[in-house]
C-alpha cells in the first residue's frame, strides 16, 4: 500500500546513504535489524499496552533514530572516497 511504500522508500534511501557514507554494508544492516527488532518485539511486547496511534509511532521513531545514530557513531572510521 502507499503508506508502507513510502516508509520503505524513506528507509531505503537512508540505508543507502549509510552504505555510501561508511563504504560498508554493516551500518545499514545494523539499522535495518534495529528497525525490524523495534517494530516486532519492543512495540509488541514492551509497549503492547499503548494503543496503536501517534504515541506508539513516536516511541518507535525516537528509538529507531537513537539506534541509527548509535550505529553511525560506532561505524565511523576513515574511508576512501568512491571516486
Amino acid at each position: 500500500n502507499f503508506v508502507q511504500g513510502t516508509y520503505a522508500f524513506i528507509l531505503g534511501m537512508g540505508l543507502g546513504l549509510l552504505c555510501r557514507r561508511y563504504m560498508s554494508l554493516y551500518p545499514a544492516m545494523l539499522c535495518h535489524f534495529a528497525v525490524n527488532f523495534l517494530s516486532t518485539y519492543v512495540m509488541g511486547y514492551l509497549f503492547g499496552w499503548i494503543p496503536e496511534n501517534l504515541t506508539g509511532t513516536l516511541i518507535i521513531s525516537v528509538l529507531g533514530i537513537v539506534i541509527t545514530a548509535l550505529a553511525a557513531v560506532l561505524a565511523k572510521e576513515e574511508t576512501q572516497p568512491l571516486l
